[in-house]
């Protein structure tokens, strides 16, 4: 969902360990999804699967997971199936709006954040530091 810079990137630079790999345009997905962004979430999802398997990471954090989810980039199965080959002691963060039940069954600890209010929605554009 995260094809563009964002400030995610800052944290990777200041955090020795933090390994960060993006899948996706450089654009907003819109509805329904176009077949190039299909391709790039099954390719991401991919090497998530492998990085998941191989077990070299302790923690591997799937960012905005649910919200590909939600928006038909991926399959609940597609996802349940990697989540399923991950090597033992591989702790997986899931993050995103719309966590499907499936995701929530399965899940060992499930913490929902809500947005309350948020300046975009008054047309503030998104702030470098911040959400770039």
């Amino acid at each position: 969902m995260k094809g563009m810079p964002c400030s995610e990137h800052r944290a990777a630079e200041l955090l020795p360990g933090l390994r960060m790999e993006q899948f996706g345009r450089k654009a907003f997905i819109k509805s329904p999804p176009e077949e190039e962004d299909l391709r790039l979430a099954r390719q991401g999802l991919e090497r998530c699967a492998a990085i998941l398997r191989e077990g070299q990471y302790e923690m591997v954090v799937l960012d905005e997971l649910n919200v590909a989810v939600h928006c038909g980039l991926l399959s609940v199965q597609e996802v349940l199936r990697v989540l399923a080959q991950r090597a033992p002691g591989v702790e997986v963060v899931i993050t995103g709006r719309n966590a499907p039940k499936e995701l929530v069954e399965v899940a060992d600890l499930v913490t929902e954040m809500k947005e309350v209010k948020h300046y975009y929605q008054q047309g503030v554009p998104a702030r470098v530091g911040i959400e770039m």
